[in-house]
């Protein structure tokens, strides 16, 4: 998701992903970010038009770039009770 993205709206498509996964089970689950400034300059990235916020690449993202982010905890594969983030770092961006 770009940086401008709301976090009820990240939570609620995070919740849709999580609900289409059989596999996974409630729990907490880690919110990474790609921190940008560290991707090199040739991946390119594009909007994805099923999601408003989405972005996506069909190259790999050098793991020093992405960063812990925060959590979330979902809880009801079939009822979406607004689960929270919990941000872990100072600077809130999700970008």
């Amino acid at each position: 998701m770009k940086g401008d993205t709301p976090k009820p709206e990240a939570s609620k498509l995070g919740w849709m992903l999580f609900n289409k996964n059989s596999s996974l089970r409630n729990g907490k689950y880690a919110l990474l970010r790609i921190s940008m400034k560290s991707v090199p300059p040739t991946i390119d990235f594009f909007g994805d038009s099923r999601f408003p916020h989405g972005y996506f690449t069909n190259e790999t993202i050098p793991a020093q770039s992405l960063e812990l982010f925060g959590e979330i905890y979902y809880s009801d594969k079939f009822n979406y009770n607004n689960e929270q983030i919990n941000i872990l770092v100072p600077d809130d961006t999700m970008i």
